[in-house]
C-alpha cells in the first residue's frame, strides 16, 4: 500500500508539496500503530484504501491532528527581528 499509485496520486494533490513525504510517513505510522487484526480485517474486506485516504484527509483538514501540529501549524510572527533596540 505504501507504493500504491492511487494513494501516491492522492498524496500528490496535497499542498504544500514539501510536506507530502511527511504526510505519507504519518499515514503509515497510524497504520503501523493500528491493531494488527483490525488492519488485516480492513484489508480483507477491501476498504483499507478508503481508510488510508480518509485518514489522509483528516490529517490535512483538521487543525487538531498530529500532522497539523507537527508540520502545518504556522509559527507566530515575532515582529521585525532586524529592528534595533536603543542602548
Amino acid at each position: 500500500m505504501y507504493a500504491d499509485p492511487d494513494i501516491s496520486a492522492a498524496i500528490g494533490k496535497m499542498d504544500p508539496p514539501e510536506l507530502r513525504d511527511d504526510l505519507r510517513q504519518e499515514i503509515f505510522l497510524v497504520l503501523a500503530e493500528m491493531d494488527e487484526a483490525l488492519l488485516i480485517q480492513r484489508h480483507r474486506e477491501g476498504w483499507l484504501r478508503y481508510y488510508i485516504v480518509r485518514t489522509m484527509l483528516n490529517m490535512i483538514k483538521s487543525d487538531r491532528s498530529t500532522f497539523y501540529n507537527r508540520f502545518r501549524r504556522g509559527f507566530e510572527e515575532l515582529g521585525d527581528i532586524g529592528e534595533r533596540i536603543p542602548d
